[in-house]
């Protein structure tokens, strides 16, 4: 079959042909980063603010629950797999491998936050690994004896991520701001002899500024356009998760389920939620 071209009909054609292979081209173009994309280790653009500017700061503490649909980035994929990796396991190759940030201690009862004490390496295994002496029997022999298996705290073992950040009024820009001050991968915690749910616990805390150069070439998954690169810096700074409020600053250092119930914790979330959106909303009366 042979197909004929008219005269007038050329210029519209090649002009389709020249968009549809600029268009394949640029596709092509962006499936590896570039000076151009968020993935070339600069963090997303801050504005500084002097501290004489700050007309009004909370310190705000938030549980972001993995199994929320809007979190899950941070969970998937639980191995490894098309070059992306789960929140917990870019931190960790960052902290074992790469050494590019630092990680601190939450304490023996897993509330310290002021990033006072840091971990080095072998302080970071000590958390996530474990070693125990198990008793085996030789297939071949069987003979009774004892050997050391290791256990690590696995991204399907994390459920949560606590976030510290600081909401402030910008007096310079007339805005209300919020900044991220640390993230702590959170465990769920399970007898190992029963196989019961125990409860959660903090492993440790990463400053996020420390790490943001770091977080600036991690790649997030991008719903529905797999050609979009977007960072964990720029997930976070563009507050593409949610989570709920645990505690606020208060004069006793209390989180909300301290003194609480847990369905009256919650309500008190929401009502700190509700108190910074109608300050923003009524910032204009400062």
């Amino acid at each position: 079959m042979t197909f004929v071209i008219r005269s007038k009909q050329a210029p519209q054609i090649l002009l389709s042909l020249g968009l549809v292979v600029g268009l394949a081209y640029q596709a092509n173009a962006q499936l590896e980063p570039s000076p151009n994309n968020p993935l070339d280790g600069r963090p997303a653009p801050r504005q500084s603010v002097r501290p004489n500017d700050m007309l009004w700061m909370r310190t705000i503490w938030r549980r972001v629950d993995l199994r929320q649909k809007m979190n899950q980035t941070m969970y998937f994929p639980e191995d490894p797999s098309q070059g992306r990796k789960s929140l917990y396991q870019f931190m960790l190759d960052g902290l074992l491998q790469e050494q590019m940030f630092t990680a601190y201690s939450v304490g023996p009862l897993g509330l310290d936050d002021m990033f006072s004490t840091p971990l080095d390496k072998t302080g970071v295994l000590d958390i996530v690994r474990k070693l125990d002496t198990v008793l085996s029997i030789d297939p071949i022999t069987l003979e009774e004896g004892y050997v050391s298996v290791t256990s690590w705290i696995d991204s399907e073992d994390i459920i949560a991520f606590d976030i510290k950040e600081r909401w402030y009024i910008d007096a310079q820009h007339a805005t209300m701001k919020v900044g991220i001050v640390g993230i702590a991968p959170v465990a769920v915690v399970i007898d190992p002899e029963t196989g019961e749910y125990r409860g959660t616990k903090r492993l440790f805390w990463v400053n996020y500024e420390e790490a943001r150069y770091a977080m600036a070439t991690w790649p997030v998954f991008v719903r529905s356009n797999d050609v979009q690169y977007i960072s964990y810096d720029d997930f976070f700074t563009q507050r593409r998760f949610d989570g709920t409020i645990t505690k606020v600053s208060n004069v006793y250092d209390r989180a909300f389920v301290e003194y609480l119930e847990p369905e009256d914790a919650l309500y008190q979330a929401r009502q700190e939620h509700e108190k910074i959106r109608e300050l923003e909303l009524d910032m204009w009366n400062f």
